[in-house]
């Protein structure tokens, strides 16, 4: 009946949620073709405005940029899939939803920093603090319930059973450094949030690790490729970690950044990335249609934000921009395993 393209839903920024629809569903393209060169045709117009009606008031100036970084980060991810479906490109599908996923994390990113100073000029408050809150809250909600219904639905398939347990670490670890941040970002930080969040970052530090241990495992059954030689090499970078994570001149209780500490500890954490995203490339590349082949993007996408704030820390909102991205990298990672991974008998019922 024709092959199946891989395609993204349409969502702001082209976050990649992905579906596979099949070619022959012409109406369905159809549609889908007229409403984003509608939504395009209507957003290029409402920009255009604003940009001859700007005031000299620094939000309405705000407000341009904002609608700019979205011009921008939807014509790169929906022109070449319009192109896709037009010409019947479907050779070009996954560098569509490289470019469209790259794109829209810099968009949103971009539109995310610039509307927060839009409501602080405005309002002439701190936004940054609600947004940050409840943006960890809805992570913290969405990995949670990826990892709990993946739990309950694997029926016996051991690899849901590795990516429940590697989304319930995820969300369990990072509430340990996530909730006293929420904590201090609406009552204000006192010396015992302060210790808190320096112990619940040496906890989510140990979480994150296993994770990746967890994430080879996965790798290896459902690629059905052995892993024996790599599961060592990271136990081993695994156990050097645990030892710098433990060392007291981390002084955790006050949450404070010493440079070196901070390289030594993470060395290894970078290179159990490095090892899974080798891997995740290597094995998708050998499967044709693998809808997990983005999995190597995000997993580096979330270590080129992360190594930064934590060999670097810049201090500013530098920081919690490169966080922000790095954790919409990893709910791509858990929603891809929770879309592809449950048995299909447990959705059907």
């Amino acid at each position: 009946m024709g092959s199946c393209l891989r395609r993204k839903s349409l969502l702001p920024f082209g976050f990649p949620i992905n579906k596979c629809i099949d070619s022959t569903t012409n109406q369905q393209d159809s549609f889908e073709c007229v409403f984003d060169i509608l939504y395009l045709t209507t957003l290029y117009y409402v920009t255009l405005k604003i940009c001859q009606r700007r005031a000299v008031r620094r939000e309405n100036y705000l407000l341009t940029w904002m609608c700019s970084s979205l011009v921008v980060g939807d014509s790169i991810q929906l022109i070449p899939r319009l192109a896709v479906i037009f010409f019947n490109l479907q050779t070009y599908s996954h560098a569509v939803n490289v470019v469209g996923f790259l794109s829209g994390a810099i968009a949103i990113t971009l539109f995310q920093r610039i509307l927060l100073e839009a409501i602080e000029c405005r309002y002439q408050q701190d936004s940054g603090n609600i947004f940050e809150a409840v943006f960890c809250i809805i992570y913290l909600i969405l990995v949670l319930y990826a990892g709990f219904a993946m739990l309950f639905n694997r029926q016996d398939s051991q690899i849901c059973l590795l990516f429940s347990l590697m989304c319930l670490i995820l969300g369990f670890g990072d509430c340990f450094h996530l909730i006293p941040r929420i904590y201090s970002l609406m009552a204000g930080v006192s010396e015992k949030m302060n210790a808190a969040m320096g112990i619940g970052n040496m906890i989510t530090a140990i979480g994150m690790t296993v994770f990746y241990l967890l994430f080879v495992e996965v790798i290896g059954l459902y690629y059905n490729r052995s892993v024996k030689v790599w599961r060592i090499v990271c136990l081993i970078l695994f156990a050097a970690r645990i030892v710098a994570l433990l060392l007291p001149q981390n002084d955790w209780i006050h949450n404070t950044f010493d440079p070196t500490m901070s390289l030594i500890r993470n060395v290894p954490f970078i290179a159990i990335g490095v090892i899974v995203v080798c891997l995740l490339l290597v094995c998708t590349y050998q499967v044709d249609g693998d809808p997990l082949r983005l999995m190597w993007v995000y997993v580096t996408v979330s270590f080129g934000c992360y190594a930064p704030v934590a060999l670097v820390h810049f201090g500013d909102y530098r920081d919690a921009i490169l966080m922000i991205v790095k954790t919409v990298a990893y709910l791509c990672v858990v929603f891809t395993g929770y879309a592809n991974l449950i048995p299909k008998k447990a959705k059907l019922n």
